[in-house]
């Protein structure tokens, strides 16, 4: 075989190799489905240092992640349905907003957070923003761990 054959058969070898280890996830999907309950931290302005009650009720199909977000507002829970939800590896995006009424009053509320999962614990960092002020935050929740197969 002449040397401009053997480069060129080389080359689409490698070129093979790429692409099929370019399709291959380096790392498996977590699957971010049930009820994860903690705190998020508030890291900015007059809320800074505390902690509020955090929930997200998520289920995943593939990597497509829907559900919603259950923030506090005072004593009111508010639930924001997640319009955006994604999971790649052991990263989480969510993406919720809605526009509840706190006090009688319509709000429109965004939020937003990237996590982290290892096992049941995710953790990571998101803001709120709240009629135009965001407010950013770090988060730990977990979820119960499903019962020891029998």
């Amino acid at each position: 075989m002449s040397t401009g054959r053997s480069a060129l058969l080389g080359a689409a070898v490698l070129v093979c190799l790429l692409t099929v280890g370019g399709c291959v996830p380096l790392e498996q999907d977590v699957d971010a489905t049930g009820t994860w309950t903690g705190t998020r931290v508030w890291q900015e302005g007059s809320l800074e240092g505390i902690s509020t009650p955090l929930t997200l009720v998520l289920t995943q199909e593939g990597r497509t992640v829907s559900g919603e977000v259950r923030v506090m507002a005072g004593q009111q829970a508010i639930p924001l349905p997640v319009i955006r939800g994604s999971v790649r590896g052991r990263g989480v995006l969510i993406e919720a907003s809605g526009t509840p009424e706190i006090g009688g009053v319509p709000v429109a509320i965004t939020f937003s957070l990237q996590g982290d999962v290892n096992g049941n614990v995710m953790t990571g960092s998101g803001s709120e923003t709240v009629a135009g002020g965001q407010n950013p935050f770090v988060f730990e929740v977990e979820r119960p761990a499903p019962p020891p197969e029998e």
